[in-house]
């Protein structure tokens, strides 16, 4: 009996834990209910069917209560997982600059869009213009785009420090 009490705890565990996935904490927990039920059975008891038949019974019910709280829980926290999948910087930055919604996210490293956005521009540079013109061009984009950096920078503080001002400024708005 020791050993299905850890299996117990490790369902409780993972249940509590959310680390499982709906289907798989029914498995864990219906696999631990009916080892019981096989134990009782084997041991031959006085009321050994009625005894297995009552714990398999119970493992029904628990196993419904199971999906059914797992399904709540899943359906209400589809409004805030939701929230969740839209908070990135890129999102907040495409709304603060555009004032609207960010359609997708670019999921790659900051790095690596980097390199993408390099080899895009000069691919096309190359396409359109000779390798002269495209040497020659480059600093003067790269400086274009330093300075917009640049103010892209000071727009993107500017707006982290008017955001922690209204955090932290008051409880009555939130404006």
């Amino acid at each position: 009996m020791e050993d299905s009490f850890r299996k117990e705890d490790l369902l409780n565990a993972l249940l509590d834990n959310g680390t499982c996935v709906d289907y798989e904490k029914m498995y864990l927990f219906l696999f631990n209910e009916v080892s019981k039920a096989l134990a009782i059975l084997k041991g031959n008891g006085q009321h050994a069917n009625e005894n297995a038949v009552e714990l398999l019974k119970n493992a029904q019910c628990k196993t419904e209560e199971i999906f059914i709280n797992t399904d709540q829980i899943r359906q209400e926290s589809r409004i805030y997982s939701g929230m969740m999948e839209r908070l990135s910087l890129q999102s907040i930055a495409y709304h603060i600059k555009e004032g609207s919604d960010l359609v997708r996210a670019d999921k790659n490293s900051l790095t690596e869009r980097e390199r993408k956005a390099t080899e895009e521009l000069e691919k096309e540079l190359q396409a359109k213009l000779d390798t002269k013109t495209v040497k020659q061009l480059l600093p003067v984009i790269w400086g274009y785009t330093d300075k917009l950096e640049s103010i892209q920078f000071s727009l993107g503080m500017k707006v982290g420090a008017r955001l922690e001002l209204l955090l932290t400024s008051g409880f009555e708005y939130d404006f």
